[in-house]
């Protein structure tokens, strides 16, 4: 687990240390694996969220987007991470899309955005097996450290591949990244039929592994919504105690993602009805 910093009210410090040599006061936070330490007065951490899904397609990157278009709409820094995308010979990746979305979203340090791309279809693990490859979980970290320390950046989401139970390396799967990063995460689920199951399965899932949940992102949601959807969002919150943040109607076919731009406008539109997300900062 990443050291993080105490938090007050708001207003965050880092840990104080007395150089025994010179007597002087320093503060310091160390960094995971090689212990590297960064020196830092007064800096403001970045928060972070991990988003991800009860499954493949569900929507992760349609709310990541739609989350980063809202904060940068009320003037925030805001910044996309995905450790791991695959099957990048079919489809556009990912930050690229939400990048065509919303051009206002912060440019990270080369390198950093996306650790790891594979163009087979499949899990991390299985895509960099595909490619003769393996995957260095201490690179994805580092990857995430040097992101939370870019300059200017407030608000860092860092979207998952698949579900929470997919495979990065042998011994590691999605849901282990939440936990290494120590950040909470956010949940992206169909808003249909089917959804109470996978939703308490993989918040269980994560409370397990004692993750924090920022809360559920219910997608696809039908306007007005019916009284199936109206009582998954009551069951999920009865059952798992999580809150549902944000519900996100369904966009018009006629504005996909080949008009960037009035996509943008529809998804912002209704990410600014969602009144609980703003509680994420």
């Amino acid at each position: 687990m990443l050291s993080r910093p105490f938090q007050f009210k708001s207003i965050y410090f880092f840990v104080p240390a007395i150089n025994l040599n010179s007597q002087d006061t320093y503060f310091k936070y160390f960094q995971f694996f090689d212990f590297n330490i960064f020196w830092g007065m007064g800096q403001i951490p970045v928060k972070s969220y991990f988003i991800t899904g009860t499954g493949t397609d569900v929507g992760k990157t349609i709310a990541t987007a739609g989350i980063a278009g809202l904060f940068i709409s009320l003037g925030r820094k805001v910044s996309i991470m995905k450790p791991c995308q695959t099957g990048i010979q079919y489809s556009e990746p990912d930050i690229a899309m939400a990048h065509s979305l919303f051009p206002g979203i912060f440019e990270l340090p080369a390198g950093t955005a996306c650790p790891y791309a594979f163009p087979y279809p499949a899990s991390p693990a299985l895509a960099a097996s595909h490619q003769k490859k393996t995957i260095d979980m201490r690179k994805i970290i580092k990857a995430y450290e040097a992101a939370i320390s870019t300059e200017g950046l407030e608000l860092l989401l860092v979207e998952g591949a698949g579900g929470l139970m997919v495979p990065i390396t042998e011994n590691h799967m999605m849901i282990d990244i939440p936990k290494l990063f120590d950040i909470p995460a956010i949940l992206v689920a169909d808003a249909g039929l089917g959804t109470v199951n996978h939703t308490l399965l993989s918040i269980e899932a994560m409370k397990k592994r004692k993750i924090k949940i920022a809360g559920v992102i219910l997608n696809r949601m039908p306007s007005p919504a019916g009284a199936l959807e109206k009582d998954n969002i009551r069951t999920i919150e009865k059952y798992s105690g999580v809150p549902v943040l944000a519900s996100i109607s369904r966009i018009s076919p006629e504005l996909n993602l080949s008009k960037p731009a009035n996509f943008a406008d529809c998804l912002l539109a209704r990410m600014r009805k969602q009144k609980k997300l703003l509680k994420l900062m």
